[in-house]
């Protein structure tokens, strides 16, 4: 007998409830395989099973790698599921491993693990194992699912990614949403400083198609004319503006809102809430 066998079938035993039919998903061995696409902000590895959904490998600017799982019709309640990993035919002297349980969650993501448990999965694809998910069927729970995440054509897409994941940013949305220019007294031109911070959010914006306007909030202080003041904080914000639609940004992105003396968050009665008061808020938004 082969030496694997009682470690399966006792392996399937915890596994597997008795009396339960069971339902073999996975790509056609023709067509399965891998594809890696992405960006500075994103890189994503997926597997596609077609009348299925598909699995991918997510990793995002400053974020851990995601495992998830998309379906086409996913479970109404949630569960667990048995994570096995299976040898190819040619791995003669390897046993399954049985790696754990994981969460089953409602919706159209039913899986959806971060980067330990991502990371022992690309483990086990890149030396050709098959990861496989045992569950119970969404529909009635009567019949056993077994999913199996082919590796397959794997390699290059593998390769692929690794190179995405070189060369993400090393910043996300939340770090260029918001950004605050404080200026001197009757001062409107960028520094060095000011300068680099806006080359950083043009980059972001070059990339993150999801941020629809930047609105330019122009302020300033009570010292001098009133007449004055607004034009002053209607130039520091202008000029914030000019310098972005200078890096191929259009215009139509940009919001200039400049403020009255009267609109300032600090007091105009200190010359710290003054210092506070000349400032340029510039703020991503989303669609």
């Amino acid at each position: 007998m082969n030496r694997k066998m009682p470690f399966l079938l006792v392996l399937l035993a915890v596994v597997l409830p008795a009396r339960a039919d069971y339902r073999y998903i996975q790509a056609p061995m023709d067509t399965a395989g891998w594809a890696a696409d992405g960006d500075r902000l994103q890189c994503v590895l997926t597997h596609v099973i077609p009348g299925y959904g598909q699995v991918d490998f997510l990793r995002r600017a400053k974020h851990g790698l995601i495992f998830r799982v998309q379906v086409l019709r996913g479970p109404k309640q949630g569960g667990t599921a048995r994570l096995v990993s299976l040898p190819p035919e040619w791995k003669h002297h390897t046993l399954p491993r049985n790696l754990g349980t994981v969460p089953v969650v409602p919706g159209r993501t039913p899986f959806y693990l971060n980067n330990g448990w991502a990371r022992r999965l690309l483990a086990e694809l890149e030396t050709g194992m098959t990861p496989v998910l045992r569950y119970r069927d969404w529909a009635d729970g009567s019949d056993i699912v077994e999913l199996r995440v082919q590796s397959l054509r794997f390699g290059e897409a593998w390769s692929r990614f690794q190179f995405c994941e070189q060369n993400l940013l090393g910043y996300d949305f939340s770090d260029v949403r918001h950004t605050v220019f404080q200026y001197g007294f009757g001062k409107t031109g960028l520094d060095g400083a000011m300068r680099s911070r806006l080359d950083q959010i043009a980059e972001y914006l070059q990339l993150d198609s999801s941020v629809k306007q930047v609105r330019i909030d122009g302020y300033t202080d009570s010292k001098g004319f009133s007449r004055i003041n607004i034009k002053v904080a209607r130039q520091r914000a202008e000029t914030v503006r000019d310098y972005l639609v200078g890096k191929g940004l259009p215009a139509s992105m940009f919001r200039v809102v400049p403020h009255h003396e009267k609109d300032g968050k600090f007091s105009n009665r200190t010359r710290e809430g003054r210092n506070r008061n000349r400032r340029v808020e510039i703020t991503l938004l989303r669609g």
